[in-house]
C-alpha cells in the first residue's frame, strides 16, 4: 500500500491544482478528491485491522504449539 499512495497523493495534487485554477468542474473534482481520500482512509482502517488479526492468530498458534 505504501507504494500505491505516492499515485493517490499525485491523482489529489492534479486534481487539486484544476480546483485551484477555477476548473468548470472544480466542485466534482473536489468531491471526488474527497472520495477518493476517505476511501483511502478506509483501505488503510481495513489493512490496519487485517494485520492485527494476522499477528492475533500468529500468536495464538505460537501459544498452541507451546502447550505439551
Amino acid at each position: 500500500m505504501a507504494g500505491r499512495f505516492p499515485v493517490c497523493e499525485k491523482v489529489c495534487g492534479v486534481g487539486q491544482d484544476l480546483v485551484n485554477q477555477g476548473h468548470p468542474d472544480r466542485a466534482g473534482i473536489g468531491s471526488r478528491i474527497k472520495s477518493l481520500m476517505d476511501k483511502w482512509k478506509q483501505l488503510q482502517d481495513l489493512a490496519k485491522a487485517r494485520r492485527t488479526k494476522l499477528e492475533d492468530a500468529v500468536e495464538a498458534h505460537q501459544v498452541c504449539d507451546d502447550l505439551p
